[in-house]
């Protein structure tokens, strides 16, 4: 078989065997049966739920988006039944309707002080993992993780020491922030 196909291409070695099978039916009749080819053909590719840019989203990867409630500051993913409302012109997603009722009384209240978390590696339910940008430890996030807001963006840190060393000079670990890989090391506040 490997040497048939060197020199035919598959589809002309599957009509080969497939065109017919002959089988004696009686002592001098002959009877031609004919085969149809069956070729399986996979299902179209579905394409990937694309959500809307979402104000409040901070994370995406193949499982959905993810994001901070500004209200209550709860982290949930984006799907149908998500209550939405648009302010500005941006869309924000919310983990309750009361939420975004209070949202929409008070939007400019919530907008100035919600700051989303940078550098996430991942999410599962509330547990959110951050990566360190001066020493590259993995963070998972708890009210008591340290953190800096810089240029509209919360940096969390696995000790108040790493915070310290951002704080004296931010533009360097904001910057590097982008380049560094997270360490190995899992490290938990």
């Amino acid at each position: 078989m490997k040497q048939l196909t060197k020199y035919f291409p598959a589809r002309a070695l599957l009509a080969l065997f497939t065109i017919a099978f002959i089988t004696a039916s009686s002592e001098a009749q002959l009877k031609v049966t004919s085969v149809k080819p069956t070729v399986k053909k996979s299902a179209p590719a579905q394409p990937a739920k694309t959500w809307p840019a979402y104000a409040n989203v901070f994370y995406r990867n193949k499982e959905g988006a993810f994001y901070k409630d500004p209200v209550c500051g709860m982290y949930g993913s984006v799907t149908e039944a998500t209550p939405i409302s648009e302010v500005a012109g941006k869309s924000y997603c919310f983990d309750s309707d009361a939420c975004k009722k209070k949202f929409e009384q008070e939007s400019q209240k919530y907008i100035a002080t919600s700051i989303l978390p940078t550098r996430v590696i991942s999410v599962e339910g509330q547990k959110v993992t951050v990566v360190d940008p001066v020493n590259s430890a993995r963070v998972e996030l708890k009210k008591e993780t340290p953190f800096k807001d810089y240029m509209s963006k919360r940096y969390y840190f696995s000790a108040d020491s790493s915070a310290k060393l951002f704080e004296k000079n931010p533009h360097q670990y904001s910057i590097n922030a982008k380049l560094k890989k997270p360490n190995s090391t899992k490290r938990e506040n």
